[in-house]
């Protein structure tokens, strides 16, 4: 099964420390942030919130909303997440729902094994291509090499037709309808996403055979009809159903049927779930063959391949779900997945407050939590001791519970309760009151009528993003202006691909010329929709690319494979650099180098030196470096550090090089401005990500983060910060210095390449394919 990535991610671009060091007295000075360079902080963010807003950086409120909202927890094996109970319960109702659906097809649940032999992956050539990349290898078995590797399952095509080619003997055995719940690995080199990317991901996958074409097809789009009922009825979440181009399509299908969703904090489509019919690809290449009944009939003896189908959903389905809903206070699940449908939350209780009230309240909210229970609500009630209400109020917002009831004194007087919906953004629209002899019908209507008003908001921005166009000139515009697409066209693979190579020259301008090792760029076709608009005439309308001739069959949807405006930096490589006594090591990224000599000799490297830069950078046009001398390191490395001035640096580059560096994760200090521009960097940890841990909350400096009173919290920054970046384990943050922190702490995430030290004083560079990426 494929799960094809429509979204590339990226959970955190690591800032960096900034303070002045003093040269008299070496006492370092929190650096003064210009304030168009702060972090934009949501206004009354509460510390334990997400302080973060959506539209400002998606990639840390994602992180910090399916952290804080208790999702994911962090894995030592980098692209791995832990499931917490809270998405997991999410992930079985999604399972118990389809898992009844498909039964009602006669599909018989089975488990294969998770490893699968090199002979059977590779037996078919064009199925292994659309892997091969991915493919995790067993290699050794203890000390001993392998004969032969096992690959770890991507999907278990090449491993369940070998079974079914000695379970089908007979035209009696079909149809063979088996399905799997189970998880698969495809290591992603890509910047691994929690529920959108990862290495490890679960999924159901459902594999069947067919004795003819007809009843196969039916199948294929009725498992497709349920997926599109998996989001938009239970996750509420709007999909469109279509049929994948053929460069699209799944590698060996006939064809492959999709349903597409829409994330509008980034403007890009991403792929739901696919349900592939196989045709007779496979059944040739494992021999799944039966008697013709109609053959024999006629008194002939003749055999034919069965037709065969797959199909897929993952867990990327919640983080869909979490991108289409969640807002500034956290997440905002809908009702039919939550693991918690309502929460109630005792208030008015003070110190004030006798034992026997206090006892009285309690058992009342007993009360209501067993009336609503049995009515088949799922219900907790928060009781915690030392909590306020209105702390208890931000954190169960935080975490997406659909309902809140608050029941106190002044409530029971009344006989009623105070209700609180989470998906309503307006605190006092969101407010109501509730008779409590009513509440076993009124709540129940309530989680309803909230589970349709989320998936009626989430169509509202999908539609009111989706634009049908007939005009290329309007084609890469309308992309930048987070729209989804749909334009004719007459849907050859050539013509496709010629699309999408000019809607990358079109973003990156007139004249430039792309670089062939920069990140993939340009439209990316999501499916063709069944459901076609007016407009588009086959043999009347022309195809939307203005050099081909044809004309457009139907409408194809697009979104953006890269937008121009993302940051993105490929490789970076300097010449061997002049000068005495080079033992060089290079930490390149668009816009900013930083060169460590075994010596304290300060001499600037002149232009010359950095003359021959080669980047590979989409991004922010208008961004250009600060000026002034720049120095990148923790203080007991500042004198082995050369420092470059910025303005010779962008100049030795071209024009659009120069007008494409993105803006430098730091800012110049300006508390002592007699000291001149010159700036420390701190690399031995992401001050904004380590300071969330801080019981002041302060913006530390190198020496506040050795504090020995702030070791709880630097030994918990310590396990996350590892755990992000591929290959490094906690205990060894504490031990980094030099270039090797400074290229992970810089926002490399997925180093490549580790920079090491030149013995021939040759520069190594980094490369980083995903430094910047966003969610595409």
């Amino acid at each position: 099964m494929a799960e094809a990535t429509a979204a590339d991610g990226k959970m955190k671009d690591l800032s960096i420390s900034q303070v002045k060091k003093n040269k008299k007295d070496g006492a370092p000075k929190t650096a003064a942030k210009k304030p168009q360079q702060q972090k934009k902080k949501i206004e009354g963010a509460a510390l334990i919130g997400i302080d973060v807003a959506k539209e400002d950086d998606l990639a840390e409120w994602y992180q910090q909303v399916i952290t804080k909202g208790q999702m994911i927890s962090y894995y030592d094996v980098a692209g791995c997440y832990i499931l917490e109970p809270a998405s997991y319960a999410i992930w079985e109702n999604i399972k118990a729902w389809f898992d009844a659906k498909i039964k009602t097809l006669k599909v018989r649940n089975a488990y294969f094994p998770i490893f699968i032999s090199s002979d059977n992956l590779e037996r078919e050539k064009e199925h292994l291509e659309g892997f091969a990349a991915e493919v995790a290898w067993v290699t050794k078995g203890g000390k001993s090499d392998l004969e032969k590797p096992v690959a770890v399952r991507p999907t278990s095509e090449t491993a369940m037709y070998p079974h079914f080619a000695r379970k089908i003997q007979s035209h009696r055995d079909l149809p063979l309808k088996l399905n799997q719940w189970n998880n698969v690995v495809r290591w992603e080199f890509k910047h691994p996403m929690p529920f959108i990317r990862s290495r490890e991901f679960l999924w159901q996958e459902g594999h069947t055979a067919h004795l003819t074409q007809e009843q196969a097809t039916e199948e294929v789009l009725q498992i497709l009809d349920w997926y599109a009922d998996v989001y938009q009825e239970l996750l509420a979440v709007p999909v469109v159903k279509g049929t994948k181009t053929v460069n699209e399509k799944f590698p060996g299908a006939d064809f492959t049927t999709t349903i597409e969703g829409f994330i509008p904090a980034t403007g890009r489509g991403i792929q739901a779930a696919t349900s592939h019919a196989l045709g007779q690809h496979f059944s040739k290449m494992f021999n799944i063959t039966v008697e013709d009944p109609n053959a024999k009939e006629a008194g002939k003896s003749e055999h034919i391949y069965v037709w065969q189908n797959s199909w897929g959903l993952t867990t990327r389905s919640i983080g869909v779900m979490i991108l289409t809903h969640g807002d500034n206070r956290g997440l905002v699940i809908p009702p039919r997945v939550a693991e918690i449908q309502v929460v109630i939350i005792p208030a008015g209780v003070t110190a004030k407050t006798s034992a026997e009230a206090k006892e009285d309240l309690y058992k009342k909210v007993d009360a209501i939590k067993s009336d609503l229970e049995s009515v088949g609500v799922r219900v907790e009630t928060d009781l915690r001791e030392g909590y306020s209400p209105g702390f208890k109020f931000n954190d169960w917002e935080m975490k997406g519970i659909p309902l809140r009831i608050e029941f106190g004194p002044k409530d029971a007087e009344k006989g009623q309760v105070t209700t609180s919906r989470r998906d309503i953004e307006d605190k006092v629209q969101a407010r109501g009151e509730t008779k409590i002899e009513d509440l076993k019908e009124a709540i129940p209507q309530l989680l309803e009528q909230i589970q349709k008003d989320m998936l009626a908001k989430a169509t509202k921005a999908y539609d009111e993003h989706r634009v049908q166009l007939t005009d290329w000139e309007q084609f890469v515009p309308t992309l930048n202006g987070k729209n989804v697409i749909l334009v004719p066209h007459c849907e050859g693979d050539k013509c496709e691909d010629e699309v999408k190579a000019k809607s990358a020259r079109t973003a990156l301008g007139d004249g430039v010329a792309e670089d062939k090792q920069a990140p993939a760029m340009g439209a990316k076709s999501l499916c063709i929709p069944f459901e076609q608009p007016e407009g588009i005439k086959e043999g009347e309308t022309k195809c939307i690319n203005p050099d081909c001739k044809n004309f457009a069959k139907k409408g194809l949807h697009h979104t953006l494979r890269a937008c121009a405006l993302n940051g993105h930096a490929r490789a970076c490589t300097l010449p061997e650099l002049p000068g005495p006594d080079l033992d060089t090591k290079v930490l390149i990224r668009p816009g900013l180098a930083t060169f460590r000599r075994p010596s304290t000799d300060s001499t600037q490297p002149t232009p010359q030196a950095t003359q021959g830069i080669r980047t590979s950078s989409l991004c922010n046009l208008t961004s250009t470096p600060p000026r002034g001398p720049l120095s990148f390191a923790p203080s007991h490395l500042r004198d082995s550090l050369v420092t470059i001035d910025p303005p010779p640096y962008t100049q030795a580059a071209s024009s659009r090089q120069m007008a494409s560096f993105p803006p430098l994760p730091f800012t110049q200090a300006t508390a002592d401005p007699a000291l001149g521009p010159e700036i420390e960097m701190i690399p031995n940890f992401c001050v904004q990500s380590f300071a969330r841990y801080l019981p002041t909350g302060c913006h530390p400096c190198y020496d506040c983060y050795m504090k020995p009173e702030y070791e709880p919290a630097r030994k918990k920054w310590m396990r996350i910060y590892a755990d992000i970046h591929p290959g490094c384990k906690p205990e060894d943050v504490e031990r980094m210095s030099g270039i090797e922190d400074i290229a992970r702490n810089l926002g490399l995430l997925n180093v490549a390449q580790e920079v090491n030290t030149a013995e021939s004083g040759k520069v190594e560079a980094v490369q980083d394919e995903a430094e910047m990426q966003k969610m595409g």
